[in-house]
């Protein structure tokens, strides 16, 4: 799969440290061609950085397609992080939480392979499988977060 077609992005530090990061991306599930019943890979996690946290929100109502599911993949081994959301609850504004303490590793992947170092493993992506007849219309952000690991030498302080 290379579907990673993000019409826009943006990025920045967060919560007060360079080594988190936030980034903002914005999809159409019709003019980014990720609306066919399949998974799609929409967001490549960059290298030496681990995956903390990511909000999908809906900005358009999505329309044909009978439901949606969020997952990570890694080596080509799935952890999902929600079952089937059926396409009526997926309205305007909703807000869809994924995280890694909730991601389901029943299919055999490991926790420590959202951390995509470049070398234990080829790759890692944020991805959305489309259930049902090809999506006509629907847009939604990801914002994601990730801590950067590399050169890290931070002083992560001490509790008195």
């Amino acid at each position: 799969m290379a579907d990673i077609t993000a019409t826009k992005f943006q990025s920045k530090g967060s919560e007060g440290s360079s080594k988190v990061k936030e980034r903002v991306f914005e999809f159409d599930l019709d003019a980014d061609g990720i609306g066919a019943a399949a998974t799609h890979n929409l967001v490549a996690i960059p290298e030496g950085e681990a995956f903390l946290d990511a909000q999908v929100i809906w900005t358009e109502l999505p329309v044909t397609g009978t439901s949606v599911q969020f997952l990570a993949t890694s080596s080509g081994t799935d952890m999902t992080f929600t079952g089937a959301l059926a396409t009526a609850n997926c309205t305007i504004g909703s807000v869809i939480e994924l995280r890694s303490n909730l991601a389901n590793t029943e299919t055999g992947a490991n926790m420590g392979d959202l951390y995509h170092d470049g070398t234990v493993i080829t790759s890692l992506t944020l991805d959305i499988t489309c259930i049902g007849t090809t999506f006509t219309a629907g847009k939604f952000m990801i914002v994601m977060r990730t801590l950067d690991l590399n050169d890290y030498s931070g002083d992560i302080g001490q509790v008195a």
